[in-house]
């Protein structure tokens, strides 16, 4: 990972620092999980999953919103980075039921996403109602 952020941004004074903090913590919260090869990590076994569609939608939302792209097909916004390490379970009729997105089909099977006018900004995660 380091070789990488130094091929991207350039080596700065503290990123090998920040690099190691960084991945040290992701460690500790059971992100990554050690291989026993030295500075080799993989995803937890069981991505985290959540049956609340509510906090499904909610997070999907706020990863529309911070993408710089207005709109977005529903494979690549269940997969984009962003949302590692979670595993979704919504599907395309849930985004197409909420009042927060629009759906368009293109094609035979190509759904692209977009926020509506009124939802351009997420709601507190505390005003969703956890099931």
């Amino acid at each position: 990972m380091k070789q990488r952020l130094i091929a991207e941004i350039g080596q700065l004074g503290g990123l090998d620092k920040a690099v190691d903090r960084i991945v040290s913590s992701l460690r500790d919260w059971g992100i990554f999980v050690d291989t026993g090869e030295r500075y080799t990590y993989s995803p937890p076994s069981p991505r985290i999953v959540t049956d609340n569609a509510a906090l499904q939608l909610w997070l999907l939302q706020v990863v529309l919103t911070a993408h710089p792209a207005e709109e977005i097909s529903f494979a690549d916004l269940i997969r984009l980075p962003e949302l590692f390490p979670f595993h979704f379970t919504v599907t395309i009729d849930n985004l197409r039921q909420s009042p927060t997105f629009e759906v368009q089909r293109q094609g035979v099977s190509w759904d692209m996403v977009r926020l509506t006018d009124e939802h351009q900004k997420p709601q507190s995660i505390n005003q969703l109602s956890m099931m």
